[in-house]
């Protein structure tokens, strides 16, 4: 019975390395990881490791960063020009254009975040754009405000805002070929925000009819972004 169960199956963690990689498979671990390189490997053309991030808030910033560096991916400083193009978007200090592009607050215009995101990816040698949005200060903190001030809140606040990028986002996706992947990252935990989880999982239908990749985390969206790259160079060797 024991010989016949999967638990047969286990070893030497180092043997099953190399027999995928003699198979030109790579490793993950659970379904997470799996679900992760899939998506990567199916919404993103170039699976490489240069990555720009953006997103409001320079704690995601430098914890993607370290991610990223952890997982052998690159995150090269962008040039000089870039940083200064990017820089106008900003009419007060307290922004940093270096990569991670921190926009300062996660509801940036949407005007002025597309034309950032246009900057990047036509000027920068990087595979794949990152932006992480956060949606508790696009769904609850608005809800929030307008409960306090006696309005009713019939819709989602965040739709139209993550609406109006996905338009921005297939159209420079039209122009480049840069890859964009998306962070909806949902922090919500009190039992009154549980429809921020619907929200989220509709937006992001949305995002993945139009061709882009989307993750629930950053940490998430790294990984895979991580595992597509290891099989292309997998595949060219």
């Amino acid at each position: 019975a024991t010989l016949s169960h999967t638990g047969s199956l286990g070893g030497e963690e180092q043997i099953w390395q190399g027999a995928l990689a003699q198979a030109g498979a790579i490793q993950v671990t659970g379904l997470d990881e799996m679900v992760d390189t899939l998506v990567a490997l199916s919404y993103l053309k170039r699976r490489g490791r240069r990555i720009a991030l953006a997103g409001g808030g320079g704690a995601i910033g430098v914890f993607s960063s370290d991610l990223a560096h952890r997982w052998g991916l690159d995150i090269p400083a962008f040039g000089d020009e870039t940083r200064r193009r990017l820089a106008a978007y900003f009419p007060t200090p307290g922004n940093s254009v270096v990569n991670p592009l921190d926009t300062g607050t996660p509801a940036f215009p949407l005007e002025g975040l597309g034309g950032m995101i246009r900057e990047i990816t036509t000027r920068e040698p990087v595979d794949v754009l990152l932006l992480i949005m956060l949606l508790h200060p696009l769904e609850v903190v608005p809800a929030a405000f307008m409960k306090t001030a006696g309005l009713t809140v019939d819709e989602s606040p965040a739709e139209p805002y993550l609406t109006g990028l996905l338009n921005i986002l297939t159209e420079i996706r039209s122009t480049t070929d840069k890859d964009i992947a998306v962070v909806l990252e949902n922090k919500t935990y009190r039992l009154e925000d549980v429809n921020v989880e619907l929200v989220r999982r509709r937006i992001a239908a949305q995002y993945q009819r139009q061709g882009l990749a989307v993750y629930p985390s950053a940490e998430r969206a790294l990984r895979g972004i991580r595992n597509a790259a290891r099989v292309k160079a997998m595949d060219t060797k």
